[in-house]
C-alpha cells in the first residue's frame, strides 16, 4: 500500500501505523502503513482534494459522529459495508450458471414482498 500525504509539520502529521485487515473467514493480516494522522474538533473540518469534506459533527465518548460532502460519483461506506460488498462481488462473480435460477426465485419472491401498502415497491 503507498500512501501519499502532504503536511506543513510531516514529521507530527505523518505516522506509521499498523493496519488490521480481515482476509476472511474471521482471519486477520497485519500490516505496517503510512497514514497522515490528524487531530480535529467537534464542528471541524478536513478536505480532501476539493470535491470531499469530513467535518466532525458530534464527540460523544468514544464515539465521534462525522458528516462527509462529496460528489454524487464518489461512494461512501463505512469499512464494514465496503468489505461486505466486495465479499459479495466475489461470490457473485463465481457464481455458477446454476445459481441463476436460484437468484431469479429469490427475486420474485422479493417482488412479491417487496411492494408496501400502496402497492409501489420501496426503494
Amino acid at each position: 500500500m503507498q500512501v501519499r500525504a502532504e503536511s506543513s509539520h510531516p514529521t507530527r502529521a505523518i505516522e506509521s501505523v499498523v493496519v488490521r485487515v480481515e482476509t476472511g473467514g474471521g482471519q486477520y493480516e497485519q500490516s505496517e502503513a503510512t497514514m497522515l494522522i490528524l487531530t480535529r474538533k467537534s464542528g471541524e473540518t478536513i478536505r480532501i482534494g476539493d470535491d470531499i469534506a469530513v467535518s466532525v459533527i458530534e464527540i460523544r465518548g468514544n464515539q465521534v459522529r462525522l458528516g462527509i460532502s462529496a460528489p454524487r460519483h464518489v461512494t461512501v461506506h463505512r469499512q464494514e459495508v465496503y468489505e461486505l460488498i466486495q465479499q459479495q462481488n466475489i461470490e457473485a462473480a463465481l457464481a455458477q450458471p446454476s445459481d441463476k435460477a436460484l437468484l431469479q426465485d429469490l427475486w420474485q419472491k422479493r417482488g412479491a414482498h417487496g411492494k408496501n401498502r400502496g402497492g409501489q415497491s420501496r426503494s
